[in-house]
């Protein structure tokens, strides 16, 4: 999978980092239509300390990449 985004935004209390991964699908995969699989990770670390949290999140899409926006 190719990083294809990064951003880090810092509010609320606490530094937050996303990163956005998507690779093309193949054929043979359970998803009749899919053509791109995509994982995000969020990181999230509290300014003041404390343990990270990580959260993943998994999203098989029928739409390509040229048509995807963040907006």
């Amino acid at each position: 999978m190719r990083t294809t985004a990064r951003t880090v935004e810092r509010g609320h209390g606490r530094r937050e980092r996303r990163t956005v991964k998507a690779t093309e699908v193949r054929a043979g995969l359970l998803f009749p239509r899919a053509v791109q699989a995509i994982r995000i990770t969020r990181r999230r670390q509290p300014l003041a300390g404390g343990p990270a949290e990580t959260e993943v999140a998994y999203l098989i899409t029928s739409v390509i990449a040229c048509h995807i926006s963040s907006d």
